[in-house]
């Protein structure tokens, strides 16, 4: 046995590089499709009336709920009549949203929207 140290030498390696996201040739058209459409979607949850219509309907049923909760508890404070009227305010944003699913029918995947246009 002998006291000299074992030399390992080691040869250089190239470095592997990762392949970009489409550099194996596989654009399918069903791909992009779908792309396309989660693009659109995107775009039209962004616009400026579809956030406005969504927020008038939930705040609309918040306040039926809220009604609905009181009358149901006992109180005086709220009568019928106030039930009534949040309930056609309550009509009357799901009429707006089935306008904007007019406009921008890729919105009925949505279960906000799709819940509130077969309702109306």
């Amino acid at each position: 046995m002998t006291n000299e140290e074992p030399t390992i030498k080691a040869a250089p390696t190239t470095r592997r590089r990762r392949k970009s996201a489409g550099a194996n040739g596989d654009t399918r058209p069903a791909i992009r499709l779908q792309g396309n459409e989660e693009r659109l979607y995107y775009v039209a949850w962004e616009s400026p009336d579809v956030k406005a219509a969504l927020h008038s309907y939930e705040c609309a049923q918040q306040m039926r709920d809220s009604i609905s909760r009181k009358l149901c508890g006992g109180s005086t404070h709220v009568s019928v009549t106030d039930l009534a009227k949040s309930e056609a305010v309550l009509s009357e944003a799901k009429k707006g949203l089935a306008q904007i699913v007019a406009r921008f029918p890729i919105l009925e995947r949505d279960p906000i929207f799709a819940a509130a246009v077969s309702h109306s």
